[in-house]
C-alpha cells in the first residue's frame, strides 16, 4: 500500500476515533466531536459501523488505478439535480429550534430595530428587514418566514456558486463533483437549514469572493471582479473584512507592483511587511480604545477586568475551543493536512490557486482566533463562516488535487465527505428534536457557566411547552449551580427597589466578580449611581452595559440621561436620536429630545425636529401638545387647533389643558 493511501486512511480513522471519543466521553471539552452522544445507542452503532466500513467499500468500488470514461450526464445537468436535492434537504430538515447563535433574539428584533443601528451586519439586516416588510401582512410568522427563506436562498446560491467554479477549476467530472461535495457538506452548511441569523447570504458571498480571488490569481478572470464581490461581502457583515488581505494579494498578484516587490532584497521586503503590520496594529489599538463594543469583540491577550474564567487568547480553554471549531467547520481538515504532508515535490505548493487559498485562509484563521464568542464558541459558531468557508475550499482543493492521478484520491475525497456528514448530520437533527437540543444546550452551559444565563430562559420556555416537570426542576438546580452571581443580582434589585442604592451597588459589584459580562448588573448599578447624582459613574456603567448589549433601548435612554446630567448635551442628543432608531414606535426619545432642545434653548433644532417628525397615532397627548405649541408659535393656527384637539383627546394633565383652553377657548366645548 502506498504512503499516500496510508496517510489519508490514518487521518480518516483518526477523525472517526475523535468523534467516537467525544461520543463515549461527552463531558470532555470535545463539543465538535460529541454530537452523536445525544442520540440513541442503536443510531450510534449504525453510524460508526458505516464510518468504519466505508473506506473498505470505497476501495473495492474504485479498484481501477485510473478513472476513465465519460459521465452519463453532463456536469451541468448533474449540478442542477444536486442543487435541487440539497435545497430540498434544507427545507425538509429546517430548524424548528433556534438555540444556537442569537436566533431567538433575532426573531424578536427583526420588526423593531432600524437597520442603521446594525453595526456588524448592516447590509444583511437591510435585506432581512425589507423582505420582512413585504411579507408582514401575508404570513402568520413573518420573522421566522423571512429568515427561513433567506437561509434556503443562501444555501441554493452557495451550492450553485460551488458548482460553477468547480467546473472552472477542474477538467474531470469526478474532480468537480468531489470538490462540490466536500465544500457543500462542511460545517458552515448548517446555516442553510432554516437557520435564523443574518449569515446565509453572507456565507454565499464569502464563498464567491474566495473563489473569484482564486480565479484571478490563476489568471482566468479579470482582477477587477474582486472589487464588487469584496465590497458586497463586507457590506453584508463586517467580518467579511477578514477577506481583505487575501483579496489584496489576488488583486496585486503578477502585477507590476507585485513583481517589483518580489525583485527587491529580502531585507527590504521584510521591512515593508513589518511596517505594514505595525501600521495595522496601531490602527487597531486606536480603534480598540474608542468604545467598549469593539473591545468586547476580541479575546483579551491577558486577563483584565472583563476576563471570564481566565479565558484569554492563549489560555488552554480557548485553544481547545479553537481546535474544536476547526473540526466543526471542516471535519475533512484532517485528510487535507495529510494531503499537504504527502504532496512535497508534487508542485502543489507552487500553484497560484494554492497560494491564493493559503493566504486567504491564513488571515481568516488569525481573525477567527482573536474574535470573541460572547455566547461561548459552541453556540456562537455561526460567527465564523468567514473562516470556515475559505478553510473548506482550501482543504477540498488540496484533497482533490493531491489525489487526482489515482483511485486513492477519489477514496480520500469521499472519506472527507463522510467525515463532514458525520459531524453535520447530528447538528441538523439537534435543531429539530427538542430533547436533543436541550441536552446539547445543558452541556454547553456546563462547559461555560458564565454563558448559561443566555440560554436558561429559552430552555425553561421549551420545558413548559413540553410539560416536562422533571426538566424544569433540573433547570432550576442548574441555574443555582451555574449562576452563582444570581443571588447577588437579585439582592441588589431588591435593595434598589427599597432605595438603598449604595447597598444595591455593592451587591451588583459582587455579582460582577462572578460574571464580568453580566449586563443587568452594570445597568442597575448605573441606575443606582444616577439616582444618587453620581452621573460620571452612572455613565461608565451604562457604557459597559451598552458594550455587552448594544441597541438595548433602556440602556441607550439611560445613557442619554447620564450625559445630560453631566452637561454633555451633544452626547445626550446623539443617544436619544439613536433611541428613535432602536425603539421604533416609542415616544421616549422624542420627548427627551424636545425637552433637551427646550432646556438648552436650541429653537432651530426644535423647530426642525418638529417639522421632520410626522404626527403618529402612537404619540401621546403631551407630545402632540408640543407640536401644537410649535404651530401656534409660528402662526399656523389651523394646524395648532387640530393638533391641540388631538392632544386633549389622548389625555393631558390639568395645567396643559388650561394652557390649551387659554389659546383656544372653543375647545372647552
Amino acid at each position: 500500500m502506498k504512503l499516500k493511501d496510508n496517510a489519508h486512511l490514518v487521518a480518516y480513522y483518526t477523525g472517526v476515533l475523535l468523534v467516537g471519543l467525544g461520543t463515549v466521553l461527552p463531558d470532555l471539552r470535545l463539543w465538535a466531536f460529541n454530537n452523536w452522544t445525544y442520540y440513541q445507542g442503536y443510531i450510534q452503532i449504525a453510524v460508526f459501523a458505516v464510518a468504519l466500513a466505508a473506506p473498505i467499500v470505497l476501495r473495492r468500488i474504485f479498484a481501477a488505478s485510473e478513472i476513465s470514461g465519460k459521465a452519463r450526464l453532463p456536469f451541468a445537468a448533474v449540478g442542477v439535480i444536486y442543487t435541487g436535492i440539497i435545497t430540498t434537504a434544507f427545507v425538509v430538515f429546517h430548524a424548528r429550534l433556534h438555540f444556537l447563535g442569537d436566533g431567538i433574539v433575532r426573531l424578536n428584533l427583526l420588526a423593531r430595530i432600524d437597520p442603521a443601528l446594525r453595526k456588524s451586519d448592516f447590509g444583511a439586516y437591510i435585506i432581512a428587514k425589507e423582505l420582512y416588510k413585504l411579507v408582514e401582512s401575508h404570513v402568520s410568522d413573518p420573522a421566522d418566514w423571512t429568515y427561513h427563506v433567506l437561509s434556503y436562498f443562501g444555501g441554493a446560491a452557495f451550492v450553485a456558486i460551488t458548482l460553477i467554479f468547480a467546473a472552472r477549476f477542474f477538467g474531470r467530472f469526478y474532480q468537480r463533483l468531489l470538490f462540490t461535495l466536500i465544500v457543500t457538506t462542511a460545517g458552515s452548511s448548517l446555516l442553510f437549514f432554516g437557520y435564523v441569523e443574518n449569515y446565509s447570504i453572507f456565507a454565499a458571498m464569502v464563498l464567491l469572493t474566495v473563489l473569484v480571488c482564486v480565479e484571478v490569481t490563476a489568471g482566468r478572470l479579470s482582477r477587477y471582479y474582486i472589487i464588487p464581490a469584496l465590497v458586497i461581502t463586507v457590506a453584508l457583515h463586517f467580518l467579511g473584512a477578514a477577506l481583505i488581505p487575501g483579496a489584496v494579494h489576488a488583486f496585486l498578484y503578477k502585477s507590476g507592483l507585485h513583481e517589483r516587490f518580489n525583485s527587491a532584497k529580502r531585507s527590504v521586503r521584510y521591512s515593508l511587511l513589518g511596517l505594514l503590520g505595525l501600521a495595522m496594529v496601531v490602527a487597531f489599538l486606536n480603534l480598540y480604545d474608542l468604545e467598549y463594543y469593539l473591545q468586547f469583540q476580541f479575546i483579551p491577550l491577558i486577563e483584565n477586568r472583563f476576563t471570564i474564567a481566565n479565558y484569554t487568547l492563549f489560555s488552554m480553554t480557548h485553544l481547545a475551543d479553537y481546535a474544536n471549531l476547526l473540526f466543526m467547520l471542516f471535519p475533512g481538515i484532517i485528510i487535507a493536512v495529510a494531503g499537504i504532508l504527502i504532496s512535497k515535490g508534487s508542485g502543489l505548493f507552487t500553484q497560484p490557486e494554492f497560494k491564493s487559498l493559503l493566504v486567504t485562509t491564513a488571515f481568516c484563521a488569525c481573525a477567527a482566533f482573536a474574535f470573541y464568542p460572547q455566547l461561548g464558541m459552541p453556540r456562537d459558531w455561526d460567527l465564523y463562516p468567514f473562516f470556515g468557508i475559505p478553510l473548506s475550499v482550501f482543504g477540498a482543493y488540496v484533497i482533490v488535487v493531491s489525489g487526482r492521478k489515482s483511485d486513492a484520491g477519489i477514496v480520500s475525497a469521499s472519506m472527507a465527505v463522510i467525515l463532514n456528514l458525520m459531524v453535520l448530520s447530528p447538528r441538523v437533527g439537534a435543531q429539530i428534536d427538542g430533547g436533543i437540543a436541550m441536552a446539547q444546550m445543558k452541556y454547553y452551559g456546563r462547559l461555560d457557566p458564565s454563558k448559561y444565563m443566555y440560554i436558561h430562559k429559552h430552555l425553561v420556555d421549551l420545558s413548559w411547552r413540553r410539560n416536562d416537570a422533571v426538566a424544569l426542576e433540573e433547570l432550576e438546580l442548574m441555574s443555582k449551580t451555574l449562576s452563582p452571581e444570581k443571588p447577588f443580582l437579585d439582592s441588589g434589585l431588591r435593595l434598589k427597589q427599597q432605595n438603598e442604592f449604595d447597598s444595591a451597588i455593592a451587591q451588583f459589584k459582587k455579582a460582577l466578580t462572578f460574571n464580568p459580562m453580566l449586563t443587568p448588573a452594570y445597568y442597575n448599578a448605573g441606575s443606582c449611581y444616577f439616582a444618587t447624582g453620581r452621573f460620571d459613574s452612572a455613565r461608565s456603567y451604562f457604557e459597559i452595559a451598552d458594550g455587552w448589549n448594544p441597541n438595548n433601548p433602556e440602556i441607550i435612554n439611560e445613557l442619554g440621561y447620564a450625559c445630560a446630567g453631566l452637561g454633555d448635551y451633544e452626547s445626550a442628543e446623539n443617544y436619544w436620536k439613536k433611541l428613535l432608531l432602536v425603539a421604533e414606535g416609542e415616544v421616549t426619545g422624542q420627548l427627551n429630545l424636545l425637552d433637551l432642545y427646550s432646556f438648552t434653548g436650541q429653537r432651530t433644532k426644535k423647530t426642525s425636529f418638529l417639522e421632520d417628525v410626522k404626527l403618529s397615532p402612537n404619540l401621546p397627548g403631551r407630545v402632540l401638545k408640543q407640536f401644537g405649541d410649535h404651530y401656534y408659535s409660528v402662526g399656523l393656527m389651523q394646524d395648532a387647533l387640530i393638533t391641540y384637539r388631538q392632544s386633549i383627546s389622548r389625555g393631558l394633565d390639568s395645567l396643559s389643558e388650561q394652557d390649551v383652553y387659554a389659546k383656544f377657548p372653543a375647545l372647552r366645548q
